[in-house]
């Protein structure tokens, strides 16, 4: 009777072993998942900051040129469009602290020894918050670019040889690069979508383990 309780017990401890792993599988998934949600949302108000700052960009210039008539805030840099310029890089700078962060929650979902719900999920996870990661980059390097561009030709403005062959191309070569950054972010709402919809899916296999 001895040896067969003891198997039993032998057993019981197993059983409740494994429990416990299955529990810190879900908890472990949930913490890294919560941590890329919160991640995401920071990294899309960022962006959602950069868009509407860029909207004010041509309300600053035409104010700057039509209130400083020898455009002299565009030379000495006082102008509000370099205000408008600093806060986007601001944004840019969070933005890429951002990423880093999102770099961490990827490593989290990697170190888990996935039980309770799809491998394939997770791993799916995985490789989104990586194209989004750079996706990020591409857009930041490329937005940064911009920035520089645009700072250059406003302070170009308050040049004594600046013409008005000056002004129209420093506005058409803005304006074409403009059109690669916007394929870029378009590329980045992609990411964002896809990898919303996954933490989605792993959110409810996550509900659905935990009630078993």
């Amino acid at each position: 009777m001895g040896m067969k309780k003891g198997k039993l017990l032998s057993g019981a401890a197993v059983s409740i072993m494994l429990l416990s792993a299955c529990s810190n599988d879900i908890e472990s998934i949930q913490q890294a998942l919560d941590g890329s949600e919160e991640k995401q949302a920071s990294a899309v108000s960022e962006l959602q900051q950069v868009m509407e700052l860029e909207s004010q960009l041509q309300n600053a210039f035409q104010t700057g040129i039509s209130e400083d008539e020898d455009l002299s805030s565009f030379s000495d840099g006082s102008a509000s469009v370099f205000t408008n310029i600093d806060e986007r890089k601001q944004a840019l700078e969070n933005l890429d602290g951002i990423s880093s962060e999102l770099t961490e929650q990827k490593e989290k979902f990697a170190e888990i020894d996935v039980q309770s719900v799809s491998e394939e999920t997770v791993d799916e996870v995985e490789n989104t918050i990586q194209s989004l990661n750079e996706s990020i980059d591409a857009f930041a390097t490329k937005y940064g670019e911009d920035l520089e561009q645009q700072r250059d030709y406003f302070e170009s403005l308050g040049q004594d040889d600046t013409t008005y062959e000056n002004f129209k191309t420093g506005i058409e070569s803005i304006n074409d690069s403009r059109e690669k950054t916007q394929s870029l972010l378009a590329e980045l709402d992609t990411e964002i979508a896809a990898l919303q919809n996954l933490q989605g899916d792993l959110s409810s296999q996550l509900d659905a383990a935990a009630d078993e």
